[in-house]
């Protein structure tokens, strides 16, 4: 599935990019964005489908308008493990965030949100 592998290889990191931090605060986004947003769910997961293994989800405006709207919203909140204030520092303006040139986890968070999408969408059905 498009965006898996390249995921759990952040999250387990076997080459030490030491990037399991962008794989976390992308889930807790993504998860949260999902579960407020469940219209958004059948867009990702259709694109997933769309997807081959090393493509990188590209979000489209519709899906960038409401996630920045989204992250704007709760800027503030936070839980255990998680925070949208780490998210946005690691994130650029154009995906809600405040982080200014290269770098960030813009592409952990493109690979997050369709997956996401189609794990909560197979729940769903269960």
């Amino acid at each position: 599935m498009a965006g898996a592998g390249t995921i759990l290889r952040r999250h387990d990191n076997p080459d030490g990019q030491n990037l399991q931090g962008h794989v976390r605060q992308s889930f807790f986004g993504a998860y949260h964005f999902l579960t407020e947003h469940p219209e958004m769910a059948t867009p990702l997961t259709r694109d997933l489908s769309q997807l081959r293994p090393d493509d990188i989800y590209q979000v489209d405006a519709p899906v960038a308008n409401i996630w920045v709207d989204h992250v704007d919203e709760h800027a503030t909140e936070h839980g255990d493990g998680w925070s949208y204030a780490i998210l946005r520092g690691i994130m650029p303006p154009a995906l809600g965030g405040t982080r200014q040139g290269g770098g960030g986890g813009s592409s952990t968070l493109k690979r997050m949100l369709p997956l996401v999408a189609q794990f909560l969408s197979e729940e769903r059905r269960s």
